[in-house]
């Protein structure tokens, strides 16, 4: 009998390339269930990676759709050990799914905890984990803050890709936001991974320097496995963008980093997460850490390669290994020598950064190609000259690179790397 794991896939498109690449490491069977697509190429790459795929004929898979999937697989004599998604809106039936499936994972409870910003920092603050405060955003209450001059940021309840996330200004209308909603409800990319009903939150907006850290959790334990620094942290009209990241973060020393391990797998002990992929992201001022969010999923554009290429091993990878009811003191061992629990995380000798490219809204691509004179361990084009961007406040993701640097480096030396790499992609609207 053949064992495998099923990746639930969004029109073709999520992940399937490292998630098969994870699993020929682990000498194991893809199993590719994914949402409709009838672009050929897309098609042909799952076909190509996976032993058994299916595409549906909705726009979205569903818990029926995907056990009736698995009991096809039995059918053939395929052993299904987990399954698995990296596509945000199916965290929940990841979770269901392994759930039928007496596989490890978090609790459903804890996916839809995480996914509403409102309620996980209620959570926080419950647990004195969080100082900031957190209100659901009336009309009203906008008025009052615009009054006010509030030092405010206002988010989705519940939503990915930064859309309709932005810091509050004397200038914002009311009239924005409700744009911002009606524009979200008619997102042929992303209105599904938004409650029926969207809401925004407005919370006390957090000083400092962002980071986000990368963590395995697994028998009740946190494991920190990479730590990256946002550098550059921009906003295009009202939606925020981070366009490059930097692992192990350059503004941090030891006992920095010592510390606010110690500060996440506080939170994860009293939150008592389940086994899972976790992508935190948190602000410092130089003197206390405080939560942004933190999503049951690992992180966009290309934190996967970059844990990878600092720690030489993947995050999928690793997640997999998790739902594989992996128990062995060799896999628990590996996870602690790859967090600051062990010398190992220090003693890192290449870094990685890399860089989202993010195009405006509503343009007409003219030309659009790499232009680096620093060689990249990864690149790759997400659009196309002809193209017409889409028309939405939320990343516009055009293209992204990685890069690698030397640990030894001093942190002048890198951050000039890291600038010069502004000009590494090349592209002109009409």
């Amino acid at each position: 009998m053949m064992k495998g794991i099923v990746a639930l896939v969004r029109g073709g498109k999520t992940f399937v390339d490292q998630i098969y690449a994870s699993c020929q490491a682990l000498q194991i069977e893809l199993y590719v269930i994914s949402s409709k697509t009838v672009d050929d190429t897309l098609i042909s790459n799952m076909s190509a990676k996976a032993s058994v795929m299916k595409v549906i004929e909705q726009s979205e898979l569903d818990e029926d759709s995907i056990l009736g999937f698995v009991e096809t697989l039995k059918k053939q004599n395929k052993q299904v050990l987990g399954c698995i998604s990296v596509w945000e809106n199916y965290r929940t039936l990841m979770s269901s799914v392994n759930k039928a499936l007496s596989v490890q994972d978090m609790e459903l409870e804890q996916v839809e905890l995480l996914r509403d910003k409102f309620q996980l920092r209620q959570a926080l603050r419950q647990h004195n984990l969080s100082h900031v405060n957190s209100r659901v955003l009336t009309e009203t209450l906008f008025t009052q803050l615009v009054e006010e001059e509030a030092d405010a940021f206002i988010k989705p309840r519940c939503g990915i890709a930064s859309y309709g996330a932005f810091k509050l200004k004397p200038e914002t209308k009311w009239q924005q936001i409700t744009a911002i909603a009606e524009q979200i409800q008619t997102d042929v990319v992303f209105s599904t991974s938004f409650a029926q009903k969207v809401e925004f939150v407005v919370e006390d907006y957090i000083p400092g320097i962002e980071f986000c850290f990368e963590i395995i959790q697994h028998q009740g334990r946190c494991h920190v496995i990479a730590i990256h620094e946002k550098i550059e942290v921009g906003e295009q009209a009202l939606t925020t963008l981070e366009n490059v990241s930097a692992s192990p973060p350059i503004s941090l020393q030891r006992s920095e980093i010592e510390s606010a391990n110690a500060w996440v797998v506080s939170i994860f002990d009293r939150l008592q997460l389940g086994n899972g992929c976790y992508h935190l992201e948190a602000k410092f001022d130089g003197k206390q850490w405080e939560v942004i969010e933190i999503n049951p999923r690992i992180g966009g554009s290309y934190i996967n390669e970059s844990v990878e290429h600092v720690s030489g091993y993947s995050l999928l990878e690793l997640w997999i290994r998790s739902l594989l009811s992996e128990d062995s003191n060799d896999y628990l061992s590996l996870l602690k020598q790859l967090s600051p629990q062990s010398e190992h995380f220090f003693d890192r000798e290449r870094g990685a950064y890399f860089r989202a490219f993010f195009a405006e809204p509503n343009k007409t691509i003219r030309k659009l190609q790499f232009n680096s004179d620093i060689p990249t361990v990864h690149q790759k084009l997400l659009m196309a000259a002809g193209q017409i961007t889409p028309d939405a406040n939320r990343e516009l993701f055009v293209a992204q690179a990685l890069w690698s640097w030397p640990v030894s480096q001093s942190r002048e030396q890198i951050q000039k790397q890291i600038r010069r790499s502004e000009s590494a992609l090349e592209v002109e609207y009409e």
